[in-house]
């Protein structure tokens, strides 16, 4: 790779970077919006403590940031781009306490493994950390308000916002508009999110026709499964590269993700793909890598 051709794959790159980022920062915004000031202005919460909202991308931002300066290496756009991410997979009433151990031993633990596990998802590892951590210490989140006011609870704010059930802040409509500008990447792996989705579609699908059960569009709009085959697969070496595998990929989390949501856990979504990823590094490391180095 000469000179001129370096300076303009790092100057797409930054622009991805960058694009993302803004992206990101969308939906945190209206995030804001749903979990703070909207319970504001129902006057169930006061605007002080809709405030806390700015703190999880604040900490992990800072985090993030330290540990690169610790390591005496300049702060680039993917360490914003996570800390995000990380702000994005907590619900809103998760203790701050808790957000900043579970973010600090993520930042740490990637950036001692990453060398040795190239190929593993540490934010599927996060993100299921902190669904069970949810689960575990039954945190409470505003879900519950929201399925009890009716005009937050109708089929454009599952569209827009989180789905019923879900925790973290997600929007499938702002998460549709960043896939379209990430598809324009040619680095971005843009199938995999689509096999991902449409097998989990589709076996939804079959599933409400074959047992005469009403469709349910919370179930369909699975904003979990959005948010983690769009964002997650940003990282293009925690998934396959052939055609082949990546449709075997995405359809192993597809249905995985299905199941998780068959027994009302569609966060569930999330260690779909932690443990897909889990059985393609294996696969990768017993398999792949050897026939790599054979050739």
């Amino acid at each position: 790779m000469n000179k001129q051709t370096y300076l303009h794959f790092k100057d797409k790159r930054s622009f991805y970077e960058l694009g993302t980022c803004l992206g990101l920062v969308l939906l945190w915004a209206y995030g804001f919006y749903k979990n703070g000031l909207t319970y504001v202005f129902l006057g169930k919460l006061s605007f002080v403590s809709s405030l806390r909202y700015i703190a999880y991308p604040v900490i992990s931002l800072v985090l993030g940031v330290g540990f690169s300066l610790f390591k005496k290496q300049k702060p680039s756009l993917n360490v914003i781009i996570e800390a995000l991410i990380c702000s994005l997979l907590v619900p809103p009433q998760f203790p701050l306490w808790l957000f900043f151990l579970v973010t600090s031993l993520y930042v740490v633990f990637k950036n001692i493994l990453i060398k040795y596990m190239p190929h593993f998802s540490f934010l599927a590892l996060y993100a299921s950390v902190v669904f069970i951590l949810t689960q575990v210490c039954s945190i409470t989140y505003y879900n519950v308000v929201e399925q009890s006011t009716p005009f937050l609870y109708g089929t454009l704010d599952i569209f827009m916002g989180r789905g019923v059930g879900n925790y973290g802040t997600t929007s499938i409509f702002l998460l549709l508009i960043l896939y379209g500008f990430l598809a324009t990447n040619f680095y971005y792996k843009r199938e995999l999110p689509i096999y991902i989705l449409a097998s989990y579609l589709v076996v939804s699908c079959v599933y409400f026709l074959g047992t005469g059960t009403p469709i349910s569009f919370s179930f369909l709009f699975n904003d979990a499964l959005f948010f983690g085959s769009i964002v997650f697969f940003l990282d293009n070496s925690i998934s396959p590269v052939q055609r082949k595998m990546q449709i075997l990929f995405g359809c192993a989390i597809g249905i995985l993700s299905f199941l998780f949501a068959r027994i009302h856990f569609p966060e569930g979504a999330y260690l779909a793909i932690l443990i897909v990823n889990v059985f393609y590094n294996l696969y990768y490391y017993l398999f792949l890598k050897k026939h790599i180095l054979c050739k």
